[in-house]
């Protein structure tokens, strides 16, 4: 087809590249988020058809020319090699039905059990998400034992025989470390992503299995979330954990609702069910709460606890005020992903301009969140008024909560706090991946999250943490890119700080070398950024 392709465009003398005959890595468009590769996972045909930017006279029309004779050629080679396409569509399938060759595990497990899974609800979610893209799953109608475990009636199980095993396979795997050893040169940069997976960055406990096993299995078309419900014994207050994004939505329900609502600084027990740092504590004093609680609780699927009065030290929550500086040009995304985000967990979120800023407008919210970009960038349209008002904002007891390249590195130029930020370099491609991180337990930004859990980076930032500075996370000493590429991590980055805290005048100042919103995708870094809101409406 490309052949074809190439053809019809030497009859306008235009010259192309075809990256498997021309480029040595014989490859283009590794991930499957583009659309192309994308189909190759239903057995379609897909290839990225691009032309130069217009930039000379008369190359718009050109470039519109291009498209069409090779889009003909495309479509005529189809119309000519049907049958041939199609025996390949079958191939495609068959090589799923033998689970890859047998490269693929024989299944993947996924709990839903709170004992088992680390978050049921986005464990339904994936499950669904599996189901809409054409996967077949099935659910244990049984309780059944693999290995030293044993996973009770309703787990899911995606069992690889099928014809869509690759496309489940790209979904539920870890994915590649393509990083090139220090010998191996930086001839084949990554262009955008080349990690994405669902598990580690939606916070999923899922367990692949290389071993056949028996287990009474149906298949199903939808996944069921779990009842919500109130359980255990205490009248003074109804208990929310805050592990799963449902949590932050229903505080944000609450608070809008007038509800009072605190925020543990330590952990506690009540009748034997712990409690960590960053527990929600609802006041259960009249039955229009009672009745609110129980409604929410149920429409979003969550589990709270009636607990009595715990002698623990709490923030009372108010409803927040959020401002998200807007961005433009290419740095737009991080700021879409970032509003977009926000709203669907509920926050009511407005968006400053740097105009805006420069005018005082700050002092309207708790919070700014300044996302990904440029630091320079972003310093330079505020202006050296911009930075004033920022800094007074800070100082009189305002929060700023900034990211990436640009939010999360600002304080190398205006000095918000004592800590040093450190770039990934330019290697020719997009550094990013799904890193492993180290959270400390102590803070309510990290509340309920793992010792040891994952995040994702996009051109990652780290700091070099200073008197005064509180270091939330780090990244992990070994073993740190799960999945992506990015040269030279293990040498520059492992073991440093990932998320640092600190106090500028009265306020507070919260920067991340992650990407916690990056492209609306990893849902387990979300409450990130809902905790650091939360923070900054308590008091």
């Amino acid at each position: 087809m490309a052949l074809e392709m190439e053809a019809a465009l030497e009859t306008i003398n235009i010259s192309t590249v075809i990256p498997y005959r021309d480029w040595p890595a014989e490859w283009d468009d590794y991930p499957p988020i583009f659309t192309p590769m994308y189909g190759f996972y239903h057995g379609s045909y897909g290839i990225t058809f691009e032309t130069a930017r217009p930039t000379p006279p008369g190359s718009v029309e050109t470039s519109i020319k291009c498209h069409y004779l090779g889009s003909l050629a495309a479509i005529n080679y189809a119309v000519n090699h049907k049958y041939e396409m199609f025996w390949g569509q079958t191939e495609i399938f068959l090589r799923g039905i033998n689970r890859g060759n047998g490269r693929f595990p024989y299944a993947y497990i996924i709990p839903v059990d709170p004992k088992l899974q680390a978050d049921p609800l986005e464990a339904v979610d994936l499950v669904n998400h599996l189901i809409f893209h054409g996967v077949k799953v099935h659910e244990a109608t049984h309780p059944f034992k693999v290995g030293n475990t044993v996973y009770p009636k309703g787990t899911y199980v995606v069992l690889m025989n099928q014809p869509r095993s690759g496309l489940a396979n790209t979904i539920l795997w870890d994915g590649e470390n393509l990083s090139p050893p220090p010998d191996y040169g930086l001839d084949y940069p990554m262009y955008d992503i080349s990690g994405w997976n669902f598990p580690e960055l939606w916070g999923v406990t899922v367990i692949p299995v290389e071993s056949k096993f028996h287990a009474h299995l149906k298949p199903i078309k939808r996944a069921d979330y779990p009842k919500g419900d109130i359980v255990g014994f205490g009248s003074c207050y109804f208990a929310l954990k805050d592990n799963t994004n449902n949590a932050v939505k229903m505080v944000n329900r609450l608070l809008a609702e007038g509800i009072t609502i605190y925020w543990t600084t330590e952990p506690f027990n009540w009748c034997g069910t712990k409690f960590e740092t960053g527990t929600f504590l609802i006041p259960a004093k009249d039955f229009r709460t009672k009745w609110i609680v129980q409604r929410i609780a149920k429409e979003l699927h969550l589990t709270l606890y009636r607990v009595g009065n715990v002698k623990v030290s709490m923030r009372q929550i108010h409803e927040p005020k959020v401002a998200i500086l807007l961005d433009s040009g290419i740095d737009r995304a991080s700021y879409g992903a970032a509003n977009f985000v926000l709203k669907n967990l509920g926050f009511n979120v407005e968006t400053l301009n740097y105009a805006a800023i420069k005018q005082g407008a700050l002092q309207n919210y708790d919070i700014v969140i300044v996302p990904d970009g440029t630091n320079r960038t972003i310093a330079s349209r505020l202006g050296s008024e911009g930075l004033q008002k920022l800094k007074k904002f800070i100082e009189a007891g305002g929060t700023y909560f900034g990211y990436g390249e640009g939010g999360g590195s600002l304080t190398a130029i205006t000095s918000l706090i004592n800590v040093k930020a450190f770039f990934s370099g330019d290697y020719g491609g997009y550094n990013n991946g799904v890193v492993r991180i180290t959270y400390t337990k102590n803070s309510p930004i990290t509340a309920y999250y793992p010792s040891n859990g994952y995040a994702f980076v996009f051109f990652p930032v780290w700091f070099e943490a200073g008197e005064g500075a509180e270091i939330l996370a780090k990244y992990a000493e070994k073993d740190l890119l799960v999945a992506g590429w990015w040269p030279y991590y293990d040498v520059t980055a492992a073991g440093q700080p990932a998320i640092v805290k600190g106090n500028y005048g009265s306020g507070t100042v919260i920067l991340l070398g992650i990407e916690p919103t990056f492209r609306a995708h990893p849902e387990a870094t979300f409450r990130l950024v809902a905790n650091s809101i939360f923070l900054a409406a308590s008091d």
